[in-house]
């Protein structure tokens, strides 16, 4: 969002090589240069400038707070966009990292993480162990972070599991709506909301049929009322 509201201002360095190219009818034609002229400059600016409100006033409206959230999970998860530098390492994503850390802390404790002071600590260290080992970030993924550093810094590598398991999209919410369709037809309308999740948990959760062992599920059956 503020890199797009920068532009609405500034060029950007495309847009700028494009703008300063020469004005004025070509001498030759089959040179190649464009010819753009200051009112077409004047018209590509504005109009750029109100695509970019546009733009703007849409994303706000469609997000709102949570820019700031998305924002803050890109900046964590994405490690090739991390500073190279180790000053401007140094405080990288700690407010982000708090941010988090609070947004989601009853989940985060209700698993034993610690946020927090802790959180925080675990986080530079975090930053310090990956810059160090990939010299090429594009090389550093987090699967393999996780496996790593899961024993010695369990609380951070448990915020970035949690971050990692967001979905980025709403097919899973759109494919629970289909279902829940397809479960309580008018046929089933008097259906219970226990008995309908119990049911759509078994369709969205459970292993393929080819792949399902039902003898614990036969046991808890045939044993359990007694």
């Amino acid at each position: 969002m503020k890199r797009l509201t920068k532009l609405e201002t500034r060029n950007g360095p495309k847009l700028e090589q494009l703008l300063s190219a020469r004005i004025g009818e070509v001498e030759n034609p089959d040179d190649g240069d464009p010819v753009i002229t200051d009112e077409d400059k004047s018209l590509f600016r504005n109009n750029c400038t109100q695509f970019l409100r546009l733009l703007l006033d849409a994303l706000q409206r469609r997000f709102g707070d949570a820019v700031d959230v998305l924002t803050a999970i890109s900046r964590i998860l994405s490690v090739e966009s991390w500073p190279l530098t180790d000053s401007d390492l140094d405080d990288y994503g700690d407010n982000d990292v708090e941010l988090l850390g609070n947004l989601h802390k009853v989940p985060l404790e209700a698993a034993g993480i610690c946020i927090g002071a802790r959180l925080i600590g675990e986080w530079t260290s975090l930053k310090t162990r990956v810059v160090k080992r990939y010299a090429d970030k594009r090389k550093a993924k987090w699967p393999d972070i996780g496996l790593l550093e899961c024993d010695s810094l369990p609380n951070i590598i448990g915020l970035i599991d949690l971050l990692l398991s967001l979905p980025s999209t709403s097919v899973d919410c759109e494919r629970g709506f289909s279902l829940m369709k397809q479960i309580k037809s008018d046929w089933r309308s008097r259906l219970t909301n226990p008995n309908l999740v119990g049911l759509m948990r078994i369709f969205l959760d459970s292993a393929p049929i080819g792949q399902y062992d039902p003898k614990a599920a036969m046991s808890l059956w045939k044993f359990g009322g007694s």
